[in-house]
């Protein structure tokens, strides 16, 4: 809506609630001006741009509609208060009125005073200092974009002094700026040309603030990286060292109380490397030596990208990429090779659009990804696909594995001209895979005598097979055999008794379906229904009298034709087809603050970036449901809206927050905590975010970026509290916590998030639904937010003013959130109106018979139907 807004300020957009299909103009003593009215509005903007001369200072137009009836006065439903514009240096007010007659329009073009000179321009104690020729009572400095007028000083004494505070009242990029004095507006004149640059630094956000006075004068914003813009022109190799000169754009000192470092940093954020630098406010020079160098190739990074890091205290304002000079013209700015162990063999580079300078380590064949891995015979094969064509150098190509600590020699095959099979002796497949959680694959990769190391970290662990049925049965061609016995099993009865549970698509045992299947298992309504469990690893533990059903198998298709009854989570691929006699309960997954659906106006997303396509499945997928459970009210008028939902919504609470109420005392939670084996004796923080739809790897997997900095809030907090990380379902790469151990806990695979919110005493979160959940045990929670204007204005957008809503602070950074965690006790009070508010918003329902509800309504619907069968 805010967006909306904007837009029309920026247009000049005035709304005409009026008769459909007809065609309006407006109509003077002297002059008839058409409007193109596209979608009920017309623009201010355009109108001026083809008619401005045949306005006079003041004009009122009677609006006209031709339609139907022929020509009249328009008669129409809103009006629209006077509101201003600026166009080609002028000022114009207009606003549309009713009188008894019909619509009028009026403009009037705002007159200027006579121009007051100014005679200097600097900065003063952080503040910017600007002189004029006279002292005139009254007379205020604004700044104008658009429709926006912001007044940013009153004149002093000869003088205006503009606080930094003053534009934080800014919201564009770019201002003209003007002397203001009852109500008239008067041009800044200067003796000559002056120019102003001052940074404009704020916790969550750098900037500079650039003022300019010639033949206008103009305020705007500008990135640090644009006006420091650091690149390098010169770069020398000695025996042991690489120097590289560069230059500032613009002077350092501008960057006040900040320190300044440059950086290495690893391609997927898993490590930095510090560089020494030294220069003066124009120039600079880094030393990087072999040494360091060498540490960084250990890192199993293939690329890093050279940064200056601007820092205020524990608070990063600024990171800035450095880019190649113009003067060196080669994107290959140095290659070099040593060692003797391992060979480390590099480019230092620079990109083709943006010249940004990175070093990359080189290997003569990279793999693309993992295909899959399974194991047999105790090896474990990893058949992998490469990014070149392997043919004519694979036989001098030799791979080792790291098993536990030690490396492993594998056995190579070549199996096409870019797909490799490694066999590696490995007789505990348990013990790998949580070493593969925990640090990626890590492999040396050995040729000609020289060996480079690197690591892999995303990982699909769906696709590793514990046995060869198991890769059977993930092959195309099982597949392929199971769709087309697909049909055959569609003809066969529906049996009314057999219910489908899956969660995720059949990643694991939780959500909503997972506790509506307890729910069954433990009460008498349960006893006459056969329960299966949809999962893509068969060896995931389900409770009695549950049997497992391996996702896409032939038996998948099977069941999936015959069941009366599927209760799943999110949505099913189009090649699934509901019969008419069987029941399908969505249970959903959440309460929406980002927009889903049919709100959504962009999708970037990995399997999709085309909103009409994507609509358009959407709304194929949701004509199966015939039940959609919704957390509370406001989700339920969410969903009929955004699901174009039509059948039987049913707001009664979720089933996943029933164990929130009956497991929720002292006992429960202790058993819990031994459990999943973290202290008794600390508080529990819970960090869970969500996703982010443009951090994709490929379709279905996204990467996540930790940054929450678990260095300082170890430092901070490690004396009272663990954390517990629990990433979304849809992150695949591998978060490095190893520096943190006794303090970081990573539970993001396979675990019941139900149960980390009962042993955890806070949550951190961000746009996450998790927030909703939680909010049932009347805890604090914390949202780190660091990207919210990205967030909310460019991926998905929100359903309500989170930042007026939410039911504790907003952080943006580490030392923002560790703040409030210590000082939880002071703002739980702060926003006790706020906490109450939300929760009588979200969790009005909940009280822990969800599950109870909604199975009595299915199933009787069930019963019901057999019943007119018979």
């Amino acid at each position: 809506m805010e967006t909306g807004n904007r837009m029309n300020r920026d247009l000049g957009l005035v709304k005409i609630e009026g008769s459909r299909n007809a065609y309006y103009y407006l109509a003077a003593e002297t002059a008839a001006l058409r409007l193109n009215v596209e979608n009920g509005f017309f623009s201010v903007r355009t109108l001026l741009q083809e008619n401005a001369h045949l306005m006079g200072a003041h004009t009122t137009f009677r609006l006209m509609e031709i339609g139907m009836q022929g020509e009249r006065a328009a008669v129409i439903e809103n009006t629209q208060e006077a509101r201003t514009l600026l166009w080609n240096g002028a000022l114009y007010r207009y606003a549309l009125r009713q009188d008894e007659q019909g619509a009028l329009f009026d403009i009037e073009k705002l007159p200027f005073g006579k121009g007051i000179s100014c005679t200097g321009l600097g900065i003063e104690d952080g503040k910017i200092k600007l002189y004029l020729d006279q002292a005139v009572e009254g007379l205020c400095l604004i700044a104008v974009h658009q429709e926006e007028s912001i007044e940013l000083a009153m004149l002093q004494d000869h003088a205006f002094t503009i606080e930094p505070s003053a534009f934080t009242k800014l919201h564009g990029l770019q201002y003209e700026l003007f002397f203001k004095k009852a109500e008239r507006l008067f041009p800044i004149q200067v003796e000559e040309t002056l120019h102003c640059m001052i940074p404009f630094l704020q916790e969550q956000a750098a900037s500079l603030v650039k003022i300019d006075m010639g033949k206008q004068a103009t305020l705007a914003f500008t990135g640090i990286e644009e006006a420091l813009h650091p690149e390098i022109y010169a770069l020398i190799a000695h025996d042991e060292q690489i120097e590289v000169s560069g230059k500032w754009n613009a002077p350092l000192s501008l960057i006040q109380n900040c320190e300044k470092t440059m950086l290495f940093c690893a391609g997927d954020d898993s490590a930095i490397e510090s560089v020494d630098m030294d220069g003066d406010e124009s120039e600079f020079t880094l030393h990087i030596t072999e040494k360091q160098l060498e540490e960084m190739q250990k890192r199993f990074s293939k690329r890093w990208d050279l940064y200056l890091e601007l820092r205020r205290g524990d608070d990063v304002i600024a990171m800035l990429p450095i880019v190649k000079g113009k003067t060196l013209n080669a994107a290959i700015l140095y290659e070099a090779t040593w060692g003797s162990e391992t060979l480390c063999s590099l480019q230092l580079s620079a990109t083709k659009q943006k010249g940004n300078v990175y070093v990359q380590f080189l290997a003569p064949v990279h793999i693309s990804k993992i295909n899959y891995m399974e194991h047999l015979f105790g090896h474990l094969r990893i058949h992998m696909r490469m990014q070149q064509d392997v043919s004519a150098i694979y036989r001098g190509l030799s791979y080792q594995v790291k098993i536990g600590d030690a490396w492993q020699s594998a056995r190579l095959q070549k199996r096409g001209a870019r797909t490799l099979l490694l066999k590696v002796p490995c007789k505990d497949l348990e013990a790998m895979i949580a070493q593969l959680r925990q640090s990626g694959l890590e492999m040396m990769l050995g040729y000609r005598e020289q060996r480079y190391c690197y690591t892999i970290k995303e990982l699909d662990y769906s696709r590793i097979y514990a046995t060869f049925s198991q890769h059977v049965f993930q092959s195309r061609r099982y597949r392929t055999l199971g769709k087309r016995l697909y049909r055959l099993f569609l003809k066969l009865p529906v049996r009314k008794n057999k219910i489908l549970f899956e969660s995720f698509l059949g990643r694991n045992v939780s959500g909503n379906p997972k506790y509506l299947y307890e729910y069954l298992c433990n009460h008498e309504i349960g006893k006459s229904y056969r329960m299966y469990w949809i999962l893509n690893d068969p060896d995931e533990t389900i409770s009695a009298p549950g049997k497992k059903i391996l996702r896409r198998s032939i038996r998948y298709y099977y069941h999936m034709a015959t069941a009366g009854f599927w209760i799943f989570n999110t949505r099913q691929d189009s090649d699934i087809i509901k019969r008419k006699k069987t029941i399908y309960l969505q249970t959903w997954h959440g309460t929406p603050l980002k927009r889903l659906g049919f709100d959504m106006d962009d999708v970037n997303m990995a399997s999709q970036s085309n909103i009409v396509e994507y609509k358009r499945q959407f709304y194929a997928n949701s004509r199966r449901w015939d039940y959609l459970l919704a957390q509370n009210q406001y989700s339920a008028d969410i969903f009929r809206r955004c699901f174009v939902f039509r059948k039987s919504l049913l707001a009664l609470g979720y089933p996943a927050n029933d164990v929130l109420f009956t497991k929720n005392n002292e006992q429960d939670i202790r058993l819990l905590k031994e459990k999943m084996g973290i202290p008794l004796d600390k508080k529990v923080i819970l960090y869970a975010p969500t996703w982010r739809d443009d951090h994709f790897v490929r379709k279905g997997y996204y990467q996540m970026k930790m940054e929450l900095d678990l260095k300082l809030m170890q430092e901070r907090l490690g004396e009272e509290y663990v954390v517990l990380l629990r990433m979304h379902y849809l992150i695949m790469n591998v978060l490095d916590i190893h520096a943190y151990q006794g303090f970081a806990y990573d539970f993001s695979a396979g675990s019941d998030i139900q149960e980390l919110y009962l042993v955890s005493d806070l949550l951190i979160t961000d746009y996450s639904s998790v927030m909703f959940d939680y909010a049932n045990l009347r805890r604090p929670i914390v949202f780190y937010t660091y990207d919210i204007d990205a967030y909310r204005d460019s991926l998905r957008g929100f359903y309500f003013d989170f930042e007026k809503e939410a039911c504790g602070p907003i952080c943006r950074t580490t030392s923002e959130v560790v703040e409030a965690i210590e000082k939880q006790a002071i703002w739980r009070e702060e926003y006790a109106e706020k906490i109450a508010s939300f929760h009588q918003k979200f969790n009005h329902i909940d009280d822990g018979n969800a599950s109870k509800r909604i199975l009595e309504i299915v199933l009787d619907r069930s019963r019901q139907e057999q019943h007119d069968d018979h």
